[in-house]
């Protein structure tokens, strides 16, 4: 056990501070192209093998993580393809893995819920979407020193670009989909959520002399947590903002504050919710 909890320390510090290990390179990729298989075939579509190569990056793999480095150094998100060969590489073969396997094997293996192939992915996954959270709010602190809300708007885009991509896919085919900006949900609490707790964790406690140790145990934490989720079928994060929003629709009708027309909640749509196996990696150093 204590091996096991040093090699997942290791992996966390590696991949948020260093580069990207293709440990958890490779398993993220494979279970978000599996996703991104999963949501098309929802929506009853065929497979067209060059959109969804492309598109998958964008929609359940790097679209987070691109989206934060755009934020951060103002560049268009599709250089960040041809900047890093790595990430090119090992989506293609993980494309071909999850498309063009012998049987179908990797997309039946990886659809298995509780298959330990599925559930390796999945810890790989989760440790990828909160060490790049971390490299990321770190970065935003190195980069934007004088805008505090910085981190948490950094968290809000990695756990929410994807579903724009999405969004823009479905616009595309007519269909009337709400935003994250129109509707927040669980990926904005997510995200809200897990940038304070780090920050926090990383750098405000012991004045940020226990930061490594606070990243590895919040790994070890979301890791466990994600399975639970999985497992359960729950999402804790779904309606986590709505206290908030109730106490705040409370003190405006109250108070009358605003427009009386301000609505701090809006049903007219079904929101297309994201989700860390949706939106994630590429943190601040990579």
């Amino acid at each position: 056990m204590e091996k096991l909890v040093r090699g997942v320390g290791h992996l966390a510090l590696r991949n948020a501070d260093t580069d990207y290990p293709l440990a958890v390179h490779v398993p993220h990729s494979l279970l978000s192209i599996v996703a991104y298989r999963h949501w098309r075939e929802r929506q009853g579509l065929q497979s067209r093998w060059l959109y969804d190569l492309l598109a998958s990056i964008f929609t359940h793999s790097q679209g987070g993580g691109i989206g934060c480095k755009a934020f951060l150094e103002g560049k268009i998100p599709m250089h960040y393809l041809a900047s890093r060969s790595d990430y090119a590489h090992i989506h293609f073969l993980c494309y071909l893995a999850a498309y063009w396997s012998p049987g179908d094997m990797v997309f039946r293996t990886l659809s298995q819920r509780f298959n330990p192939l599925r559930l390796l992915c999945l810890s790989m996954d989760s440790l990828d979407a909160v060490t790049s959270l971390a490299g990321l709010v770190d970065a935003a602190r190195r980069k934007q020193p004088g805008n505090l809300l910085a981190p948490v708007m950094v968290g809000i885009v990695l756990y929410n670009s994807g579903s724009i991509y999405r969004l823009l896919d479905e616009r595309s085919r007519g269909k009337a989909t709400a935003s994250f900006l129109y509707e927040p949900g669980s990926g904005v609490s997510r995200g809200v959520v897990m940038a304070l707790l780090y920050w926090y964790l990383g750098h405000g406690f012991c004045g940020g002399q226990q930061r490594n140790k606070a990243l590895v145990a919040l790994t070890i934490f979301y890791i466990l947590f994600d399975l639970f989720q999985d497992a359960t079928g729950v999402d804790a994060f779904a309606n986590a903002h709505k206290p908030m929003l109730s106490c705040l629709s409370a003190l405006h009708d109250h108070f009358q504050l605003g427009p009386r027309t301000c609505r701090l909640e809006s049903t007219s749509f079904k929101q297309t919710v994201s989700h860390p196996s949706d939106d994630s990696s590429m943190n601040g150093q990579k």
